[in-house]
C-alpha cells in the first residue's frame, strides 16, 4: 500500500510523524519501539541517527519531503 501525502514548507518533526498512516507504522519503519515513537513525538524531536530510516520509510510509503534537509530544517527553526 502507498500512502500519497505532501508536506509544504518547514514542519516540526511531530507533524512529520503524522505523515504516517499510524504511530506503530512509524515505529516499524524506524526500527524503535511504539512507545518510544509516542515520545519522539510528544518531544517534537527525533534523533538525527533515525533520520535516514525515517526517509526510507516515507519513501517506501510514498509521503513526499520527507528529507534529511527538511528533517534538519525542521530542528533548526524550533530552535530559532
Amino acid at each position: 500500500m502507498r500512502y500519497e501525502m505532501y508536506f509544504v514548507g518547514a514542519m516540526e518533526h511531530a507533524k512529520i510523524i503524522s505523515l504516517w498512516p499510524s504511530i506503530a507504522a512509524f515505529a516499524d519503519d524506524i526500527g524503535v519501539s511504539e512507545n518510544t515513537a509516542k515520545q519522539m513525538r510528544t518531544r517534537n524531536r527525533v534523533n538525527a541517527k533515525y533520520w535516514p530510516a525515517m526517509v526510507a520509510g516515507a519513501q517506501v510509503r510514498g509521503i513526499k519531503g520527507v528529507t534529511l534537509e527538511a528533517l534538519a530544517k525542521a530542528i533548526s527553526e524550533a530552535a530559532a
